[in-house]
Parts: C-alpha cells; structure tokens; sequence
C-alpha cells in the first residue's frame, strides 16, 4: 500500500481550483490577507498545496457557504477537525455543531443568524 504523507506540498495552484472550486484570486486572499492558508512555495515562488491544504479550504468554503464571515474563520483558533502539529489525535475544541444554539448571539444576522438557529431560509 502506498503510504501518502498529507501535509506534503504537492498540488499546484490550477489542481487546487479544480478539486475545491474556489477561484485562485480567492485563494491568494485568504492567504495574504486573512492568513487562513499558508501554502509551501517552489523556489520560483509558485504556491504548492498539501491535501492537508485542499481539506482546509473544503472546511473554510463550507462555513462560507453556511453565512460565516472571514473574520469569523479567522477567529476559530484551530477547526474541530484539523490536528494540531505531532499530534496523533484530532484538537477537542469547540465546534459549531456543539455549540448551545438555543439563544443566539444577538449579534450574528442573516444567514449566519439563521444557521445558528438550526434553520435554513
């Protein structure tokens, strides 16, 4: 069997747009000014993306999709699913699934209002 290392840098970014559907520019946003994606580079300054990469954006588009903001995402300190560096087991941390949604925030609106509801419009 072969044995794939996850956090190899490996994919291009034009390989990353096909498997995740998320524009380049979108990309190199979240990266410079987010800092949700930190990507190896070749030594002619290409991006190159692990699957570990490719599975963080999956995660980050899925929130988007369900109405978190950026700034949202950026304050997750580690997703529930992402492994903290040597570590064998996934982070315990608070997941938006767990999370008490019986009395949202006041301050989420839209459709991030309505996802913490349980609710979709």
């Amino acid at each position: 069997m072969l044995d794939f290392d996850r956090k190899m840098p490996v994919y291009p970014i034009r390989t990353v747009v096909r498997l995740t559907g998320v524009n380049p520019r979108t990309l190199r946003g979240w990266e410079r000014q987010n800092g949700l994606l930190s990507p190896a580079r070749t030594e002619g300054g290409h991006r190159l993306f692990s699957e570990e990469d490719v599975e963080r954006i999956r995660q980050i588009k899925g929130l988007l999709d369900r109405g978190m903001s950026l700034k949202g995402i950026q304050q997750l300190a580690v997703f529930p699913t992402w492994k903290a560096e040597n570590s064998p087991e996934p982070v315990q941390t608070r997941s938006l699934t767990t999370r008490n949604t019986s009395q949202p925030s006041q301050r989420a609106a839209g459709p991030a209002k309505e996802a913490l509801r349980g609710r979709s419009r």
